[in-house]
């Protein structure tokens, strides 16, 4: 087959599409050598292969000349060489490579991990397993120097994921290791009462491995106040564990019930003869088990709800021992919730607060009829302001707590705990955002939280538990239509004034002020098109794409628009 036309290539590399052009070339032979060059320097240089060689060599073995054609296709920087030639052989352009959905359980070693992958046609067992050995992953927990396997146990965290069939070997288990990151943040841990009782994130991985190997998810809490009461312990156990699941690790080829002559053989995860923790995770563990292990002491937070804008959720706050109380801290950090800020109390220290008058002259009500307290007091000067006042009023309601201390000494623990919690606001809050600041509010913006809580007992101000979650846009009964119908053609006067907004519309209902993104591109019949910025206002034929944005998400509308 010979290809004579010459035609435009699109590849798709993450959130950018890029032309590529092959030039005239034809097969067989040099032409065709000369073909495969085109195509390897293209797909080098949108960033799909790293080394153009090794895409020729492979390419020339597996006669991708005969395979690849010209067309428009989408391609992905996680597909291996395969997958790309699969997804380049029709010369319609349609054809996408083949995904597959993979669920990885709990509990599920890199070994398992490993031939779930291949199974389920990721690639194959060899390939995946020398990733695991030998592949670079950019995080300062995973071990770039070792070549063996156990690097990575307890770094793949079990989910469900979509991967391409043959997809890249490296970047699929990265996907698993960009997972963990995101579930295991690093900056709390460096906050956490593991850190600061000299537990390592390795150690922490390691704790969580154990916890998920020795229970059904019903008391990974006790199980894990086990494992570090024993770790600290002088006296019964002398530090030893004592654990089973680590013990199996070590002898992979044990079946049936574990013995005393078991329990004798010396290996390194063998936690009745070996003190301390085993060298490596003996599982992945999965976010339950990570929170348990990270926190190691008496305060647990777990949200639950349809986490989806404008649905109500429950932000649920445990402690050990339940009659712990705290002060709790909900931090927006991204999307619509970047900047929401608001103080949760316990339901005693609230009550508490409430107990406590003061003077109604210091009210912003004075002429009020109920009692002024120190509760009001607070949501007086917080609420609905930014963070920036949070921050100037902080010292003035601490001040008055310190006073009142002589009176009622449980309010010392309720100032120092404020103070507490403004140092996590002033960590975690994005920098240069718009906040704003409340007391007992429920967040509903669409977007990423953090939840923290801090004991406030005088003898554990350490103690304390952090919670990640999103609330999703609304999808449900969300759709997006444009303002004003464009015309079959306008000129450019008429499109300086035309209206080219569209509206949200959720349940039957506009939304005042909804967001929609939008995006322009001016069609060429020779380059495809060309992404511009802004409406239209020059003669031509475009493009425009509309999508609900913010907290509200739809399908996305299109419309041409002609400028004469």
């Amino acid at each position: 087959m010979n290809i004579i036309a010459r035609a435009a290539l699109y590849l798709y590399d993450g959130s950018q599409t890029a032309p590529i052009f092959p030039d005239k070339v034809g097969k067989p032979g040099d032409e065709a050598a000369a073909y495969l060059s085109t195509v390897a320097d293209k797909l080098q240089d949108a960033g799909l292969i790293k080394y153009k060689w090794f895409f020729k060599l492979y390419a020339g073995i597996s006669h991708a000349d005969r395979k690849i054609g010209i067309g428009t296709y989408e391609l992905n920087t996680e597909m291996d060489y395969r997958a790309l030639i699969l997804g380049m052989h029709n010369s319609s352009g349609n054809l996408t490579a083949e995904t597959v959905t993979v669920t990885i359980p709990e509990g599920y070693t890199v070994m398992q991990t490993i031939r779930l992958l291949a199974e389920k046609g990721v690639n194959t067992e060899e390939n995946l397993l020398e990733a695991a050995k030998t592949a670079n992953y950019d995080y300062s927990f995973i071990d770039n120097s070792s070549e063996d396997v156990t690097r990575l146990e307890g770094y793949l965290f079990p989910d469900t994921y979509e991967f391409y069939k043959n997809h890249n070997a490296k970047s699929a288990l990265g996907k698993l290791i960009d997972a963990f990151a995101d579930h295991f943040d690093e900056d709390a841990y460096a906050d956490s009462k593991a850190k600061a009782m000299g537990y390592s994130v390795k150690d922490v991985v390691t704790i969580a491995s154990l916890i998920e190997k020795e229970t059904d998810g019903t008391d990974q809490a006790n199980i894990a106040s086990v494992i570090y009461n024993r770790l600290q312990n002088k006296g019964e156990t002398v530090g030893l564990l004592q654990i089973d699941a680590a013990l199996l690790y070590g002898l992979p080829d044990h079946t049936g019930a574990l013995t005393n002559e078991d329990k004798a053989v010396d290996t390194p995860y063998n936690l009745y003869i070996h003190k301390g923790l085993p060298p490596t995770p003996i599982a992945n563990p999965g976010s339950a088990a990570l929170e348990e292990s990270n926190g190691p002491v008496s305060i647990k937070l777990t949200v639950s709800g349809p986490l989806v804008y404008g649905s109500p959720f429950e932000l649920v706050v445990e402690t050990r021992p339940a009659e712990t109380q705290y002060l709790g801290v909900v931090l927006g950090t991204k999307g619509e919730a970047k900047g929401f800020v608001t103080l949760v109390f316990s339901d005693k220290i609230r009550t508490l607060l409430k107990m406590i008058p003061l003077p109604k002259r210091m009210s912003a009500t004075p002429d009020q009829t109920t009692d002024f307290n120190l509760y009001s007091y607070i949501k007086q000067l917080i609420d609905g302001n930014d963070v920036e006042v949070l921050l100037r009023v902080a010292d003035e309601v601490a001040s008055v707590m310190d006073a009142l201390q002589f009176y009622i000494p449980t309010i010392k623990d309720v100032s120092t705990g404020l103070r507490l919690a403004l140092e996590m606001i002033r960590k975690y809050l994005p920098a240069g955002s718009m906040s704003r600041i409340y007391v007992d509010e429920q967040p509903s913006d669409a977007g990423s939280y953090i939840a923290g809580a801090i004991a406030l007992e005088s003898g554990d101000l350490n103690t304390a538990g952090v919670a990640f979650f999103k609330i999703k846009p609304k999808t449900e009964g969300v759709r997006v239509y444009w303002a004003q119908e464009a015309p079959a053609a306008m000129t450019v006067e008429e499109a300086r004034s035309f209206n080219a907004a569209a509206v949200v519309e959720s349940d039957g209902q506009v939304v005042e002020n909804g967001k929609v993104t939008y995006s322009y591109k001016k069609k060429s019949s020779f380059f495809g098109g060309t992404t511009i910025s802004g409406f239209p206002t020059e003669p031509g034929t475009y493009t425009q794409t509309a999508k609900a944005a913010g907290n509200y998400s739809s399908e996305k509308i299109t419309r041409t628009i002609v400028i004469n």
